[in-house]
């Protein structure tokens, strides 16, 4: 044959787009062995399937704004969602990244209570968090991320991409959020992503297409004009539109941030109540047109309720032609499918009891004053933290103590130390 003597197989495109490097490293550096961890939990997803069913409860929105790249923050004016006409040629735009969490120049934190303080609605002047009760500062992202893995469909797709342990290959590690202690509070903590979690992209996640017809649709229903040319000579000038909430889930007060891309006309909101104003816009092939009412309904759902979103809308495209319009809304969803309401509830119940015990091991002695991170690992989450030196262990011990002498003084009560009544991860 012609192969005969060549002495191999000619060389053939790269088939494989596995991850080159673990993901796990945004607090690493070249001259830390990822190995050397402080392991402070273990968290499996059946430890929650008992967890009662739950609701967004007692919500309300403290803060509206835009931030524009070169005008900087100002009022709250994002598009409102118009249907376009079907038939239409869509073409692909650059999608917006959504804001990483851990990325704010002056932290998560303050970001979020500035604008508050700043963009605030009415009834949010002089707000606190310790006086509120919050108790987690969280963003929409990281909770549709963990929402995501008690569901089960972040391991399904992170075993399609052979993130998890598998034939010749060990497991990756995934930093997912990053927590940390408010000091200016005695139960307030920080989650934060770190990095975001996107559902369908390719096997190589350190690679991101953002090409793509959900962009493009969004553009046209929003009346904004789509950007041609090459890609790297396209850049996103359209503005971000943010909002914070504040309701409870298991109990527990969140301060959320949630991003926003449209929201339902003043006319089409009334008589309904119950819906947000936010708008979801996606496209899927013409092959996948009734995936809008199977499994992940509930997941939708449950979304929905996190981001108080009013409406889905699912774009059915065939060869860039826009073939239908599918909207739902919340009252449609309990219309027709009843027990979805019910399925969702349970899945915010799973939420909020892993949201539990991660704020109970971030407010535990060894992790208070620390950066700790929350990781995927092998299809189950780990929180874990770099390993300190001997003299920093201690450095932290008192800082503790110190701290707990102060927070008991200031409520009239009596502390004790660090070292007598509990004892740090590798000591």
């Amino acid at each position: 044959t012609r192969l005969f003597g060549h002495g191999g197989w000619p060389n053939k495109p790269k088939t494989s787009f596995a991850p080159k490097i673990p993901k796990a490293g945004y607090w690493q550096d070249d001259e830390i062995d990822y190995r050397s961890l402080d392991i402070f939990e273990w968290i499996a997803r059946e430890e929650f399937l008992d967890e009662p069913p739950c609701d967004v409860e007692d919500l309300r929105e403290l803060a509206a704004w835009t931030v524009h790249r070169e005008l900087g923050p100002h009022r709250f004016d994002p598009p409102e969602y118009r249907p376009i006409e079907l038939l239409t040629q869509l073409a692909k735009a650059r999608e917006m990244r959504q804001p990483v969490d851990m990325d704010a120049p002056e932290g998560f934190v303050r970001e979020v209570t500035d604008a508050i303080r700043d963009w605030g609605l009415e009834g949010s002047e002089g707000y606190s968090l310790e006086e509120n009760g919050i108790d987690i500062v969280t963003s929409y992202e990281a909770l549709r991320t963990l929402l995501a893995w008690t569901d089960g469909t972040m391991l399904e797709d992170f075993a399609a991409k052979g993130i998890d342990t598998h034939l010749r290959s060990t497991a990756q590690e995934v930093d997912l959020c990053r927590l940390s202690y408010v000091p200016e509070t005695t139960k307030t903590i920080m989650l934060g992503t770190c990095w975001p979690w996107v559902q369908g992209a390719r096997a190589n996640f350190l690679i991101r297409n953002t090409m793509s017809y959900d962009a493009g649709l969004n553009k046209l229903c929003t009346a904004q004009a789509l950007m041609t040319g090459i890609k790297c000579a396209m850049e996103e000038e359209e503005p971000e539109h943010f909002r914070i909430f504040e309701y409870k889930i298991a109990g527990l007060k969140l301060l959320v941030r949630c991003a926003i891309n449209a929201v339902l006309p003043e006319e089409d909101m009334a008589g309904m109540e119950r819906i947000g104003k936010g708008v979801m816009i996606h496209t899927v092939h013409r092959k996948k047109e009734d995936s809008l009412w199977n499994w992940q309904l509930p997941m939708r759902y449950a979304r929905m309720r996190l981001s108080h979103t009013g409406m889905i809308v699912q774009g059915i495209t065939d060869r860039k032609t826009l073939r239908d319009l599918q909207e739902l809304t919340l009252e449609d969803i309990e219309l027709d499918r009843p027990r979805t309401r019910g399925e969702a509830m349970k899945l915010l119940g799973r939420l909020g009891g892993l949201l539990r015990k991660v704020q109970e091991t971030a407010l535990c002695p060894g992790c208070r004053l620390r950066d700790v991170w929350l990781q995927y690992f092998d299809r189950e989450l780990r929180m874990i933290a770099p390993r300190l030196t001997d003299e920093a262990y201690d450095e932290l011990a008192e800082a503790y103590t110190e701290m707990m002498s102060k927070q008991a003084g200031d409520a009239g009560g009596v502390t004790t130390s660090l070292i007598t009544d509990h004892t740090l991860v590798n000591q």
